[in-house]
């Protein structure tokens, strides 16, 4: 769907942009898509918080079953997420993940360990980083912004909860 053709239109973007250029107009473009803000001043509120990193092949960004404390927004570059048999370690499933996707945000706002392993899998990868630390500032100093992010968290638990749905009835 809409997700969909916007993760494309991202790719196709990037294939063009040189890995030093990638930056701000991107995060801006996917932390408004993913969060739907309506409001330039409060995007801007969030996004000032948030902090550029690279990453290359192999990266972990989150692991599972660690405590979250940072919060990515995918920008450019491919990423996984595993799932694995907590038993055996081996993994049960894999999953590519799109830019313009933030993770990691459930785990953090209901202080729950990780599910999943989310690993950079591309030679160049830019994301965008939210600390506990700035998500509590954040919230504490704006209750709109608070409410973007619940409102954000309640569509990934929403989505979450229609996947497996769909894969028990089907």
């Amino acid at each position: 769907g809409i997700e969909q053709s916007f993760a494309q239109s991202l790719k196709l973007m990037k294939k063009n942009i040189n890995e030093q250029s990638i930056g701000t107009n991107e995060a801006i473009l996917a932390l408004n898509h993913y969060l739907c803000v309506e409001s330039e001043s409060l995007l801007k509120e969030i996004f000032n918080k948030l902090e550029r990193r690279e990453c290359r092949k192999g990266f972990v960004l989150l692991a599972a079953g660690d405590v979250v404390d940072t919060v990515y927004l995918l920008v450019h570059g491919d990423f996984t997420a595993n799932r694995y048999v907590r038993e055996e370690m081996d993994m049960q499933w894999k999953h590519d993940l799109d830019n313009g996707v933030m993770v990691g945000l459930a785990s953090m706002i209901l202080r729950q360990r990780q599910l999943l392993t989310v690993r950079c899998v591309s030679n160049y990868a830019v994301v965008y980083a939210l600390s506990r630390e700035n998500y509590d500032t954040l919230v504490e100093e704006s209750p709109r912004v608070a409410h973007i992010l619940d409102l954000a968290l309640a569509q990934t638990l929403s989505i979450d909860l229609r996947m497996m749905s769909n894969r028990l009835y089907t």
